[in-house]
């Protein structure tokens, strides 16, 4: 028998071995990265379930807000023009005086109408983006109207400028005006304090839409690597296989050849030994019992 055969062999029994652990490593790999990939697959799900009704939740909360800060427009709005029509009227009222002449932009507004001029300003440095001269020139103008405002109220000056008597119809229009601009301030702060709570609501319910956002993001994105990586291994598991089969039937040829060898070597050994017997028979030596009996198992006469 050939020593080759046997060293081929034995190389691809010590292969088919390798492969056989590796591929028990494998396939438990496989196994574990398929529970991963379910697991991060089933997490993923559950926070988009929690995300997708939140999100329309924020949604609509978002709507609302926008309504209200809509609706406080129209009442801000509404109240500037009664404010500013009061104005005009008091201010044709001062300027209908002998010798009346205006020395400030605030002399023909009351100190409702300055308070209300205050919100508007600080309403606009709390809600908007300002550079820093532009803040600073929104503080320095609070400041200023703050200072009138005291000033009117020591001085007892409610109403702005002093003008002559006007008729009763215009106090009372201007009475009605002002009665109307209160109520319409009043029902704004209502409305701007409701819209201030949605707001951050909204807000809240935005970043915690965009928390879940990111960690759905994060376990899709680890799931599909777990899966990237599984089909990674299936294809190392698919390969092994192909060679495991290739190597069983190298293996098998391998052993048929051996056989055939081992077989023909005998088959050899025996004509060799059957012409030496034969010839020995045929010289007249005695034949040993063991020599009669191969003789007869080969079909020849041992006498």
């Amino acid at each position: 028998m050939s020593s080759g055969v046997e060293d081929q062999l034995k190389a691809l029994y010590d292969e088919q071995k390798q492969l056989t652990n590796e591929l028990k490593v494998l396939r438990e790999h496989e196994r574990e990265l398929s529970r991963e990939a379910t697991l991060r697959r089933s997490k993923r799900d559950k926070i988009k379930h929690e995300r997708q009704p939140l999100l329309s939740q924020a949604r609509k909360a978002r709507e609302l807000r926008d309504e209200i800060n809509a609706q406080i427009a129209e009442i801000k709005k509404l109240r500037d023009e009664t404010v500013g029509h009061s104005r005009q009227l008091r201010q044709k009222i001062a300027f209908t005086g002998p010798g009346r002449k205006d020395s400030s932009e605030f002399d023909l507004f009351s100190v409702v109408e300055l308070k209300y001029k205050i919100y508007d300003l600080e309403y606009r440095l709390q809600t908007s983006t300002h550079t820093p001269k532009e803040e600073k020139e929104l503080v320095d103008q609070i400041a200023d109207i703050e200072d009138i405002v005291e000033k009117r109220i020591a001085e007892g000056k409610l109403d702005g400028i002093e003008a002559p008597s006007p008729s009763e119809d215009i106090i009372t229009m201007i009475d009605e005006l002002k009665g109307k601009a209160q109520n319409s301030h009043e029902e704004m702060l209502l409305l701007v304090e409701r819209g201030q709570k949605e707001h951050a609501k909204v807000n809240q319910m935005f970043d915690e839409v965009s928390r879940l956002q990111d960690e759905e993001n994060r376990l899709h994105e680890e799931f599909v690597e777990i899966l990237n990586t599984l089909e990674d291994t299936r294809t190392r598991i698919e390969n092994h296989q192909r060679r495991l089969d290739i190597l069983k039937d190298e293996i098998v040829d391998l052993r048929i050849q051996r056989a055939e060898t081992k077989k023909k070597v005998r088959i050899n050994a025996n004509q060799e030994r059957l012409s030496l017997l034969m010839a020995k028979k045929k010289s007249g030596e005695s034949l040993t019992p063991e020599e009669m009996e191969f003789l007869m198992a080969q079909g020849e006469s041992p006498f």
